[in-house]
């Protein structure tokens, strides 16, 4: 009998000591449950990063403006220069030689072909440039001017009241405003190549007029 109460001892554990192991079970279930419970949480304690705001600058926001500057640029009336008109035969300031093709005294208008003018081995050069034959090109050597006139535009130049008006002669002849004009009609017109006039401008105005030969005396 005695041998077969140890055989059933050693076959299944004794009750208490089962017992005290899902006690002891139970108490670090308990242990580890707590402590899980008191630990912080990793995503709640991590702090934010904050979030990059671009500031636009003041050099971005004036490089484009606001439709209200834009309409305000729009109604603005054009300045002088762009709404003035250039006449582009006018003559800067400075002394032109040129024909004399027409005279308006009650105008005080005078309508010229502006020409170039050659004098000594210059005229000589010009000529032959020009195509002249050589002994022909060479009577310019002497003559008092060599003319070449290339552009037959012909512009129409208002003449100052009180311009100066020089004519050739024994004396030179001079005159002023309307009564030059009216000399100068008589003594340009019909035209001739016989005379050139230079013209001094200012102010795309004529101030002085002066005659002088074209061909030679002799």
């Amino acid at each position: 009998m005695n041998g077969h109460r140890g055989k059933g001892a050693r076959g299944r554990p004794p009750l208490g000591r089962a017992r005290f192991a899902l006690v002891a079970l139970g108490i670090s279930l308990a242990v580890v449950t707590a402590a899980c419970a008191e630990r912080p949480s990793e995503t709640a304690s991590a702090p934010t990063t904050p979030v990059a705001t671009t500031i636009p600058t003041e050099s971005a926001s004036s490089e484009t403006p606001s439709p209200r500057e834009q309409k305000a640029d729009r109604t603005q009336p054009p300045s002088p220069s762009e709404s003035a008109t250039v006449d582009p035969y006018a003559l800067a300031d400075g002394v032109y030689p040129a024909y004399v093709r027409d005279v308006d005294v009650a105008g005080r208008t005078v309508t010229v072909d502006v020409v170039q003018t050659f004098e000594g081995w210059r005229a000589k050069q010009a000529a032959l440039e020009d195509g002249l034959a050589p002994w022909k090109a060479r009577q310019y050597k002497y003559y008092p001017v060599y003319i070449r006139d290339e552009n037959p535009l012909l512009r129409t130049l208002p003449v100052s009241e009180d311009a100066t008006i020089v004519f050739m002669g024994e004396c030179e002849e001079t005159t002023h405003g309307v009564a030059g004009l009216r000399e100068l009609a008589d003594r340009s017109l019909p035209y001739s190549t016989d005379w050139y006039y230079t013209l001094t401008v200012r102010d795309e105005v004529v101030q002085r007029i002066e005659q002088h030969i074209a061909i030679s005396a002799c």
